[in-house]
């Protein structure tokens, strides 16, 4: 099993979020020290978070954890981290936008 540094999955995560994941991992790592990720991304506008824990009793805390980190995501700006909304974007393009971004995005 392969174990990448947090650093490897912020580069494919939006840079909106960064300061989420970072928290949502920290929270983590203090109920499973050990625990593997395995792939952060956006997709369809939305956090993905998934990971492979070392402790099988911790999976529903970290399952929490992660829930709260996909809906916080839900009304982050994925490219500024500020307020924002789901929505779809150019042509069925899923995103997390502010409102400066999704004015730049509709310009795409």
């Amino acid at each position: 099993m392969m174990n990448f540094k947090l650093d490897h999955f912020l580069e494919e995560a939006p840079a909106g979020w960064h300061e989420l994941i970072r928290d949502t991992h920290n929270r983590i790592l203090k109920i499973d020290p050990e625990y593997q990720i395995f792939q952060i991304k956006e997709k369809f506008g939305g956090l993905r978070y998934y990971y492979d824990a070392s402790r099988s009793h911790a999976i529903p805390e970290i399952d929490k954890i992660i829930k709260t980190a996909e809906v916080v995501a839900s009304v982050v700006c994925q490219n500024c981290g500020e307020l924002g909304a789901s929505l779809t974007v150019n042509n069925g393009w899923y995103a997390t936008l502010c409102e400066k971004h999704i004015a730049e995005w509709s310009k795409k």
